[in-house]
């Protein structure tokens, strides 16, 4: 709570619909599992990001390795991409991996470069990032641009990025699309991306969420190149109005909705358990101040994070756990509601879309399964 993080088509034209009716929560859908791979049968260490490519190709990310493992669509080994190191097809940070056509792209944030591998996991060649304070990426009009976050790279080989513009609102950095030349130079300035103004600065260096506060949310898809973004307006107890829009990297809306979805009141224990320090873990004094200072709303923001699957799908988590499972929900490509998935606390959502959810299931030895799970009605 304490520590701040930043996390289609063309044919397709912009959208805006009328809001739900507030009493119309979307419909709960049924997970049937399918393909499962275990991580223990195939030695994977933790299983991170995982996508799909030509034929149903599984890349999982292996970041504790400094690997991406590609499997079939049967779940038979094909390759082992990279291993530690600094050299061609080799990995510090491996990120995210994605597809595009037959070619999958693996971003490293420490050696700041995009990688590509064929579908056999044959190196092919490696594109430079730019590393966090790019002294490249100023506007023609003066505009600076830093902290990079790679997005995707584009048909034309330019590079789509999330950037923060230095000197905006009280000196407040904020997030906008940019994309720059394979050189680094920056192409073009897109749209500002919503950011909450949920954190406060206090006692010089801590960063504090305002309790309670509905974050700004931003999610993309790189195999897309698409962001997806959401702001809460709430409305005391009353259903709060969520507002999501998706752009592509260039900054052109594809389709902006609105939702009226229900909010959970937020209760006295609930008030007392945050204002009250924790012994085991104490916070700043100071922390603790603002804490105890900062008036408390009527209700918890509906949701608290977001997952883009490679089609475009946006799932948006709830804040708590029903049941003994985290419930998300979803909308399709085009805005259009899919309904609601449950997932068990001891699992984690890799992404899903209006058809598939992929899911890592952990058992009580820790050990990790990954699972296909059919959504149906």
């Amino acid at each position: 709570m304490l520590i701040r993080s930043r996390y289609i088509s063309a044919a397709l034209a912009v959208l805006a619909h009328p809001a739900l009716p507030a009493q119309a929560e979307p419909p709960l859908r049924t997970l049937l599992a399918g393909f499962r791979l275990s991580a223990e049968e195939h030695n994977l260490s933790v299983i991170g990001s995982v996508a799909v490519g030509p034929d149903g190709i599984l890349a999982i990310n292996q970041g504790q390795d400094r690997q991406v493992r590609l499997f079939s669509v049967n779940g038979k080994p094909v390759a082992t991409i990279g291993r530690r190191g600094g050299g061609p097809g080799e990995f510090q940070s491996p990120r995210r991996p994605f597809w595009r056509g037959d070619t999958l792209w693996v971003g490293d944030g420490t050696l700041n470069r995009l990688s590509a591998f064929d579908r056999n996991g044959k190196f092919l060649l490696a594109i430079p990032l730019p590393a966090a304070f790019g002294p490249q990426m100023v506007a023609p009009d003066g505009r600076r641009f830093v902290q990079p976050q790679f997005v995707t790279r584009n048909a034309d080989g330019t590079i789509g990025l999330v950037a923060h513009l230095l000197g905006g609102d009280r000196g407040k950095s904020r997030p906008w699309l940019i994309v720059i030349n394979p050189d680094g130079a920056l192409k073009r300035v897109g749209a500002e991306l919503p950011d909450d103004d949920c954190i406060r600065q206090v006692g010089g260096a801590s960063e504090v969420v305002i309790p309670y506060c509905p974050r700004a949310l931003n999610g993309d898809s790189p195999q897309l190149g698409i962001t997806v973004s959401a702001v809460t307006i709430m409305n005391g107890g009353q259903p709060a109005r969520f507002q999501v829009t998706a752009r592509r990297a260039t900054g052109e809306v594809i389709y902006s909705r609105d939702y009226l979805v229900p909010v959970r009141r937020i209760t006295a224990a609930e008030v007392a358990e945050l204002r009250e320090d924790d012994p085991k873990h104490p916070r700043p004094p100071e922390v603790l101040a603002f804490i105890r200072r900062s008036p408390i709303p009527d209700a918890h923001p509906p949701f608290v994070g977001v997952k883009v699957a490679p089609d475009g799908s946006a799932w948006f988590i709830r804040p708590h756990a029903i049941d003994g499972h985290y419930e998300y929900f979803g909308i399709d490509p085009t805005g259009t509601l899919i309904g609601r998935i449950r997932v068990h606390t001891e699992s984690a959502l890799v992404w899903a879309n209006r058809d598939v959810a992929w899911v890592v299931e952990r058992d009580g030895d820790g050990l990790e399964t990954l699972v296909r799970y059919r959504i149906v009605q």
